[in-house]
């Protein structure tokens, strides 16, 4: 959901100059975007960006210019993979500022509502993290 929401801001805002993805950890390559994600995002406007998983790679890391995790947890597990690409893999609640602390938590398997709150945990985040693109201090 984090890279549709990406996609759809920057398309919204003008920005083209960022590219946004999304892989995981302990999915399985090629498994079905989860219909809840789906309908969460098809109900705010938001087009899928990609309708089937991929796997976090050493390709894919290497290729980003920034890779930002749902939590610190996926952090710290991608910087042990991928140790010598660590500095440019940050948690997304790093945009939250002072005071948004924890993770934002894997909707996975949750009902509807779980879907929208982790939505609406990282929309202003990454408002916040476009807003630095825009002013030239990120990516």
């Amino acid at each position: 959901m984090a890279a549709s929401a990406c996609a759809h801001l920057c398309a919204r805002r003008g920005i083209g100059k960022v590219e946004c993805d999304s892989a995981g950890l302990n999915c399985g390559d090629n498994d079905r975007v989860h219909d809840r994600a789906r309908e969460v995002l098809a109900g705010r406007g938001i087009p899928l960006l990609r309708l089937r998983s991929q796997k976090v790679t050493r390709k894919l890391v290497a290729r980003a210019d920034l890779v930002l995790t749902m939590t610190e947890a996926h952090r710290r597990a991608l910087c042990s993979r991928f140790r010598s690409m660590s500095l440019k893999i940050l948690p997304l609640t790093v945009y939250g500022g002072k005071g948004f602390f924890g993770g934002i938590p894997d909707p996975y398997g949750g009902t509807r509502q779980t879907y929208e709150d982790c939505l609406d945990m990282m929309m202003p985040l990454l408002e916040r993290l476009l807003d630095e693109v825009e002013e030239g201090r990120s990516c």
